[in-house]
């Protein structure tokens, strides 16, 4: 459910852009004929501006900027955020995340942070066993995995990492998701993908790699019901 709220939202946004000019620093219901709210804030600068507007109604909440702005995750006041289910990145801009990250999302499903130019990930920035669910990095400008990357996110079943300029992956980096169930590491410049044997993985996506015509993949696959040599469309 986390995944397709997400990627509703990330639609709507889409429509929404083109007829909303980012310039008034503001926070508006969107009403949807899918009936999926969503709150929209613009002009927003970083979660410390967000939460002064919170309100304790606000669950799925969305950020629109010009793509060139900066959005700072500082440390702010936790005020609400903690009730805060889906929270849609995708088009609030340049990233800049602080040590502090995401830990007061406390109930935080769903993340969607691609297209952000986010190019280092720290573990750190989210709580132990926090229930995040859904997480898209996707088109940023990552470039290796590391074994303790994901290491407080046991909950995680979809989790997208395509269109980045990962090169090395340790084998590990995804021992910790238990409950991962879908994974895209489509176009990057993998020359190798290894899951290891604690990858519980069922769907992959690693077309547009550098795997070469004997598809270097590694792991335990007789556990994995789908894997697709193309991106996802």
């Amino acid at each position: 459910m986390n995944v397709i709220v997400s990627l509703v939202i990330t639609f709507l946004i889409s429509q929404t852009t083109s007829e909303t000019n980012p310039t008034k620093k503001e926070c508006n219901f969107i009403k949807s004929k899918s009936r999926l709210d969503f709150v929209l804030c613009t002009k927003l600068m970083s979660l410390s501006e967000l939460s002064e507007l919170m309100q304790p109604n606000w669950v799925d909440v969305a950020i629109l900027n010009r793509p060139s702005f900066p959005f700072v995750v500082d440390y702010h006041d936790a005020r609400f955020l903690n009730r805060v289910l889906t929270l849609n990145l995708s088009r609030a801009g340049h990233l800049k995340i602080s040590e502090h990250g995401f830990k007061d999302f406390h109930s935080l499903k769903s993340l969607d942070a691609s297209d952000t130019k986010l190019s280092t990930l720290n573990p750190d920035w989210f709580i132990p066993r926090s229930p995040l669910a859904f997480l898209d990095f996707s088109n940023n400008e990552l470039r290796s995995l590391k074994m303790n990357n994901f290491k407080n996110l046991l909950n995680l079943r979809f989790l997208n990492i395509s269109s980045n300029n990962l090169d090395k992956m340790d084998v590990h980096a995804f021992a910790a998701l238990k409950k991962l169930d879908t994974l895209d590491l489509s176009s990057n410049n993998l020359r190798e993908i290894n899951l290891g044997h604690s990858s519980s993985v069922k769907t992959l996506f690693i077309g547009n790699n550098w795997l070469g015509s004997n598809k270097r993949f590694q792991g335990d696959a007789t556990s994995r019901k789908n894997i697709f040599l193309q991106q996802q469309s």
